[in-house]
């Protein structure tokens, strides 16, 4: 998230086409791929970012950072849309859903149908629950409920 949150202040900036990854970058991956060493050069490309000075040394930053994270994979996501998906989903809380006393009659059938392992009458009332707002999260201890504050991009 903190690359990402860095990339999305400096979004307003073009990164360079032809930017070259890092030299450091690729001596760790070509060191017998040392990816940890490679990340760790990764974080000091990500300081230097967030501390240039200028528009210009910002571009030059993170055109390296961005070429060198193409490398292994990383940073291939617009930022925004990246932080919208690691955003957490808030867990509700139980006075939230005591004032939702619908939804909760709806976890609780749903519950009943997996239970008799009703699946398609499990499904509908999931389907039902997240039009109210809801996600539910199925764990190992029962049904979590999940307000689904998420705005989109």
């Amino acid at each position: 998230a903190k690359y990402y949150e860095s990339l999305a202040r400096t979004v307003h900036l073009e990164a360079l086409s032809d930017a070259s990854p890092d030299g450091e970058v690729l001596a760790a991956l070509r060191n017998d791929l040392n990816v940890p060493g490679a990340l760790v050069r990764l974080h000091a490309l990500l300081m230097q970012l967030n501390h240039a000075d200028t528009d210009t040394n910002r571009v030059n930053a993170r055109s390296v950072l961005l070429a060198s994270a193409r490398l292994m994979g990383l940073l291939q996501q617009e930022p925004q849309a990246a932080l919208f998906a690691l955003q957490p989903a808030s867990t509700v809380s139980a006075e939230s859903l005591c004032a939702h006393d619908g939804v909760a009659a709806l976890l609780e059938a749903r519950e009943g149908a997996r239970r008799s392992r009703d699946f398609a009458k499990a499904d509908a009332l999931r389907l039902e629950i997240e039009s109210a707002g809801f996600l539910v999260e199925d764990s190992p201890t029962g049904p979590v409920l999940r307000s689904n504050t998420r705005k989109s991009p």
